[in-house]
């Protein structure tokens, strides 16, 4: 579902509230960071590793693409409090720097991990609210979104998806905060982790591994 005129010019409009400087987010160099912390993160809890809720921790990615300063802000034990941490920091100088106006700087992000139980529905629900909105069956749409936002919350993606809904529906000030709230997430969230929803591998390790046989 696409408005390009229209989304477009409410985005644009929207932008405008998050300053006028030029903001280029860090990036994973080597692909997909969920995965690959939610893999780490499996390595050191083990396949079986259980949890509820949300852990959020924060960190610095320095402007030579290191990871420092690693705490926990919200955590349901401490053990998975500490394995959230030490995932995190096995991927440092994996990271391109956060450039300001083109120039790298030291920024401060959060890592989400969410533990998804096993009787989740929340891919299906993101599933059937992509199904619905192309099909532009957009109260079920609505339905969906809401459904899969209120299990993941901190996923930027899902509000931009439900923002296009809510525009075709004429709620113009629910577009705007959708709007808001994705913009919001992406630039204070480096990655959003969702636990058991892949098989562990080894790839993780392999990238701190490369790393200690060189150094």
């Amino acid at each position: 579902m696409k408005y390009p005129y229209v989304f477009v010019l409410v985005l644009c409009v929207g932008l405008s509230a998050f300053g006028q400087n030029t903001f280029e987010k860090a990036t994973f160099k080597p692909g997909n960071s969920n995965l690959m912390l939610a893999e780490l993160f499996t390595t050191l809890s083990g396949v079986h590793n259980k949890g509820t809720g949300t852990i959020i921790v924060s960190l610095t990615v320095t402007d030579q693409g290191e990871v420092k300063g690693v705490h926990p802000v919200q955590f349901d034990t401490q053990k998975n409090a500490v394995n959230a941490i030490l995932a995190v920091q096995k991927t440092t100088k994996n990271w391109t720097p956060t450039l300001v106006n083109g120039i790298a700087v030291n920024q401060r992000y959060k890592i989400a991990y969410r533990f998804m139980p096993a009787n989740s529905s929340y891919e299906l629900d993101v599933k059937m609210a992509d199904k619905f909105a192309k099909k532009k069956l957009f109260k079920q749409a609505l339905k969906y979104y809401n459904r899969a936002i209120k299990a993941n919350k901190n996923e930027a993606s899902l509000y931009l998806s439900r923002a296009e809904v809510k525009l075709a529906l004429n709620d113009i000030e629910g577009l705007r905060k959708d709007f808001a709230t994705c913009k919001k997430l992406e630039k204070e969230f480096l990655a959003n982790v969702q636990l058991g929803l892949i098989k562990s591998t080894t790839n993780g390790q392999h990238i701190n591994n490369s790393k200690e046989k060189k150094e």
